[in-house]
């Protein structure tokens, strides 16, 4: 029922659906994020590309101060206009990954998934992330109350931090 257990049974779920998938890419939305019209076809052409996973752009659609601030806080480096190229970040909102490049690191996802440990991994093992602004979703959080927003805010930052930790490791 917390915030922090929701997160972590979302991030098992998506270890299970990674697990579960079978196609040569593997792609990855959130319930508050609409793919628009030919995002599809944007990560097909991407199989030409020599990349890892390729990320898209996130478009805010909800409505009122809070929906606007979690918006530029989690998504804001994926608004448009964006520049098409390789970059250091994805968005688990929107990504796309190449089968083999995941299960080159399946043992970071295969009991919960996290976006920034399995790219920050890629990326050291030499592969490309790829941004491409024509793969666009867009979010709408709904209703937004400022009291549970801070402590999901609190909670998700925690587990940042802690993904970094584990970047870093114990001597750093």
């Amino acid at each position: 029922g917390t915030v922090s257990h929701q997160h972590e049974l979302f991030d098992q779920r998506i270890s299970a659906v990674l697990a579960a998938a079978r196609g040569e890419w593997i792609a990855l939305l959130q319930d508050w994020g609409a793919p628009a019209a030919g995002w599809c076809e944007q990560i097909l052409e991407s199989r030409s590309l020599s990349c890892a996973a390729v990320g898209g752009a996130v478009e805010n659609e909800g409505r009122g101060i809070l929906n606007y601030a979690v918006y530029f806080q989690d998504f804001g480096g994926y608004q448009l206009p964006m520049a098409e190229g390789p970059a250091i970040c994805l968005s688990d909102v929107n990504i796309a990954y190449r089968r083999a490049a995941l299960d080159s690191v399946k043992h970071l996802w295969e009991r919960r998934y996290n976006e920034v440990i399995v790219n920050w991994d890629l990326l050291r093992r030499g592969e490309t992330l790829w941004r491409n602004p024509r793969m666009v979703v867009h979010q709408d959080r709904g209703r937004l109350a400022f009291g549970p927003l801070i402590r999901e805010r609190f909670l998700w930052g925690r587990l940042f931090g802690s993904a970094r930790a584990f970047e870093l490791g114990a001597v750093r």
